[in-house]
C-alpha cells in the first residue's frame, strides 16, 4: 500500500545522498508518480566492530547518549548492544532528526531529538542541555569521522565530559564529469536531493558551475542551504529532518516551480 498522499507528476530528481538512502527515496518518488535517479556521492565504509568497542574506556560511567545519524545508529548500536556492558543501563538517549530516530527506534531505542531541526546547534539549544544540566556529566557521542565538532566544542565549554564514537567513515565517490553531464542533459532533473555538505562538495566537482542554477536543490540545514549558495545553488531550501516522509512533502510543495523548470525546457 502506498504510505504517502502527494502527486509528484512534475518531479525529475536527482538523489544524491549514499546508499541505501538514494535507492529508498528513489523508489518512493517513482511511487508517487515522479521520476528520480540515485547516484550516491559518497560511500559509507562502516567501522569494525572490535575497533568500535576499543574506543570506550570501560571504567567511565555514561550519563547520556548522543547518536548524530543515521548511520551512526546503524553501526554503532549493534556493535555496543554486543560488547559495552553498560548498553542496557543507559536511560538518556538523544539524537539530531527524525531521521536518526526513526532509525533507533528500528533498533528498540527512544530517543529525544529537537523539533526545530536536525543541526548540532538546535539540540544544543534544548534546556537538557543547558550548562546547569549537563556540567560534568559524561556524555557519549556516536558519530562518523571528523564530523560534529561544534557538538564536542560546545559540550565541552559547558563542562560536560565527552567522550567520541567513531562508527563508520565517508569516502568520496568518483565519477566522470563527462558522463554526469550525459546523464543530466538525457534525464532533464529540474532538483536535486543532498543530504551533507561533503556531498554536496563532491558534486560541484562533477557538475559544472553553469548548470547549478537550474535545479531547486533540497537540504538538511539552512547552514548547508548558506554554503550551497556560495557554490552556485542559488534556488535551495531545506527541511528539519531527511526522512522520506519530509522529501517527499518538500517536493510536493515544489511543485508549481517544477512545473516551471519542466516548461522551461
Amino acid at each position: 500500500m502506498n504510505q504517502y498522499s502527494f502527486i509528484l507528476s512534475s518531479v525529475r530528481a536527482l538523489v544524491v545522498r549514499p546508499s541505501p538512502f538514494a535507492q529508498q527515496l528513489t523508489e518512493a518518488i517513482k511511487q508517487q508518480g515522479g521520476y528520480a535517479y540515485a547516484l550516491p556521492m559518497q560511500e559509507i565504509i562502516p567501522t569494525a566492530t572490535n575497533l568500535i568497542i576499543e574506543q570506550l574506556n570501560t571504567n567511565l560511567k555514561i550519563d547520556r547518549v548522543i547518536v548524530t545519524s543515521r548511520f551512526a545508529a546503524k553501526y554503532g548500536i549493534p556493535a555496543l548492544k554486543s560488547g559495552w556492558q553498560q548498553f542496557d543501563s543507559i536511560k538518556k538517549w538523544y539524537c539530531l532528526g527524525v531521521g536518526t530516530s526513526i532509525e533507533l527506534n528500528e533498533l528498540g531505542i527512544s530517543a529525544s531529538y529537537s523539533n526545530s531541526g536536525v543541526t548540532s546547534e538546535d539540540l544544543l539549544q534544548s534546556k537538557e542541555f543547558s550548562f546547569e544540566n549537563i556540567q560534568k556529566q559524561n556524555i557519549l557521542i556516536i558519530k562518523g569521522n571528523n564530523g560534529r565538532k561544534t557538538l564536542y566544542n560546545t559540550l565541552k565549554c559547558r563542562q560536560a565530559n565527552v567522550v567520541s564514537l567513531e562508527t563508520y567513515s565517508r569516502k568520496p565517490l568518483s565519477y566522470c564529469q563527462k558522463s554526469i553531464t550525459k546523464l543530466i542533459q538525457k534525464n532533464n532533473f529540474n532538483c536535486i536531493v543532498c543530504g551533507n555538505h561533503e556531498a554536496l562538495k563532491n558534486l560541484c566537482n562533477f557538475l559544472p558551475m553553469s548548470y547549478r542554477n537550474k535545479y531547486i536543490l533540497i537540504l538538511p540545514s539552512l547552514r548547508q542551504v548558506n554554503l550551497a549558495i556560495k557554490l552556485g545553488f542559488i534556488n535551495s531550501c531545506y527541511i528539519n529532518g531527511m526522512s522520506n516522509n519530509n522529501i517527499i512533502a518538500k517536493l510536493y510543495e515544489q511543485q508549481n516551480l517544477l512545473r516551471l523548470r519542466n516548461e522551461k525546457k
